[in-house]
């Protein structure tokens, strides 16, 4: 897959991503990728600036976590928006196209609210809990994610 200059794998997995707006309300194109998070496919968007992985409620729903076996309820500003919710500790599987896919826990956030307060807004992979637990890059001209371990 890519390598370092001395041999050593950057990256074990490589995915197809999607480079589009992610509504018809909004004109900036987003990095989207097919994920699945404790074995529920979804579409999120690559975001280096969210804290935590954060599902879209209609999805949030179908994980059905107990909020009572939360590790923490908390808010997060999204977009401008204050959102209460939980944190949870759950499996987020990049499955590979070409490669190894790659399975690693990750922290969630799971929004308290319904469909219509949440808007046209998407489900994120942000950097706290996630990125930045993995080594990944880019490639537009293939539109190609890589990742791999930080090991």
């Amino acid at each position: 897959m890519l390598l370092f200059g001395d041999g050593r794998s950057f990256a074990t997995g490589k995915m197809t991503y999607e480079y589009r707006p992610t509504s018809q309300q909004t004109a900036s194109n987003r990095l989207i990728l097919r994920v699945e998070i404790n074995n529920l496919p979804l579409l999120a968007i690559v975001d280096t600036g969210a804290p935590y992985v954060i599902v879209q409620p209609k999805y949030a729903r179908l994980l059905q976590l107990d909020p009572t076996e939360a590790l923490e309820e908390t808010q997060l500003m999204i977009r401008g928006t204050t959102f209460k919710g939980h944190i949870h500790r759950v499996l987020v599987n990049l499955p590979a196209s070409e490669g190894e896919s790659m399975s690693l826990e990750a922290t969630l956030f799971i929004p308290e609210t319904d469909e219509v307060s949440w808007g046209n807004l998407p489900s994120f992979l942000g950097m706290m809990g996630f990125l930045e637990r993995i080594r990944f890059a880019i490639d537009p001209f293939e539109d190609s994610f890589y990742f791999g371990t930080l090991s």
